[in-house]
């Protein structure tokens, strides 16, 4: 006769799935674009950006966009479209998160707001829109 075999069933693991545990990714700005239309600074009106950029190396842009502080206006020429600020989408009216020169001082809109007799000044209430108490209020900027 043959030997009983032992009807052991097979051992059986359970392995979890993997949960993911990083967060979904948020959106960030969908876009970042330069004014195309003219606006006017001082005395003058013209497109700004097309300004800034017209035949100028990567250095005279930058000086073109710090000495009319159009950072904000101009974020894809200016390359400041990594500053959140500079995405209308979020805010049309903002103050600038860059330093501009009073002076001959580097200065922020954090002194302009300590005296706002400082918004007199020429082309600062275009930069510290938001200090100067410059935002349109009918919703266009």
């Amino acid at each position: 006769t043959a030997a009983p075999v032992a009807s052991t069933p097979a051992p059986v693991t359970s392995t979890a799935a993997p949960v993911a545990s990083t967060p979904a990714p948020v959106a960030g700005p969908t876009s970042c674009a330069d004014r195309t239309d003219a606006w006017t600074i001082g005395k003058k009106t013209k497109n700004w950006c097309y300004w800034a950029r017209r035949g100028a190396d990567a250095a005279e842009v930058t000086s073109r966009c710090d000495k009319r502080i159009i950072h904000s206006d101009c974020p894809v020429t200016c390359d400041a479209c990594s500053s959140p600020t500079s995405n209308p989408a979020t805010s049309s009216c903002h103050d600038s998160p860059f330093l501009f020169k009073f002076k001959g001082v580097l200065q922020s809109c954090d002194w302009v707001a300590q005296k706002k007799k400082r918004c007199d000044k020429k082309d600062v209430n275009l930069m510290c829109r938001v200090s100067c108490d410059a935002c349109d209020t009918t919703g266009d900027s």
